[in-house]
């Protein structure tokens, strides 16, 4: 009988490590960036940011202003725009989901 490892409690030769599933919680793969986007809100106000990664359901974006907690996300190159709910800030940066 194989005995129990703090690595695996189970017991079951696997490595258990629950620091992936804690540290990474996207429900999408993310691709790192660097495109030129602007924030835009209803009030009308605009500001400059930088994309630094992307995926299907959010992005990680550099903004040295403040900004409200939902936006649109206008990139240059093409000018597509996602509404965006903003989930974590740690200045400059934030991470947005699109919603």
């Amino acid at each position: 009988m194989e005995r129990a490892t703090s690595a695996n409690p189970l017991g079951d030769g696997a490595i258990d490590d629950r620091r992936k599933s804690v540290g990474d919680r996207r429900s999408s793969p993310r691709t790192k960036t660097l495109k030129g986007a602007q924030l835009v809100w209803p009030a009308g106000s605009a500001v400059k940011c930088i994309v630094r990664n992307l995926s299907e359901t959010g992005a990680k974006i550099e903004v040295h202003s403040p900004v409200p907690g939902t936006f649109e996300l206008v990139f240059d190159s093409d000018q597509t725009r996602k509404s965006c709910r903003v989930v974590w800030r740690k200045e400059p940066m934030m991470g947005v989901r699109f919603i």
